[in-house]
């Protein structure tokens, strides 16, 4: 399932971004009644080049180490980015986080009957 990670990995990036460019502010003044937006990089400065990549680092591990456990795990630290973000800007990560979780569920090793982890091998005499 090395393509869920690199579609979480993806989505990551694409959401962090985003959240550089798009307006995710409103502003208004109370000397004038015009109104306007402002981007995560204006309200915030340099701070955010720092914070937004911390999701996108952590979905880049299991892209670059591909073990089933590393991805389960990273999609857990991103479940509770998401949580501790959710109100600000973590709920935009919610698909990455499946998208991990599940990269890592499905690329598990299969338990047999006797309780012995891996892919079962036939070889024939």
């Amino acid at each position: 399932m090395k393509i869920l990670a690199a579609i979480s990995f993806g989505l990551t990036v694409a959401v962090s971004g985003l959240f550089l460019v798009l307006p995710m502010y409103s502003t208004s003044s109370s000397e004038s009644p015009s109104t306007g937006q402002a981007t995560l990089l204006e309200i915030n400065g340099a701070g955010a080049l720092f914070t937004l990549p911390i999701p996108a680092l952590i979905a880049l591990v299991p892209v670059l180490i591909p073990i089933w456990w590393v991805r389960i795990v990273a999609g857990l630290v991103l479940a509770a980015f998401v949580v501790v973000g959710s109100p600000s800007i973590g709920m935009f990560y919610f698909p990455s986080a499946v998208a991990m979780l599940l990269a890592g569920l499905l690329s598990a090793p299969e338990r047999t009957a006797d309780g012995a982890c891996g892919r079962a091998v036939v070889v024939s005499l």
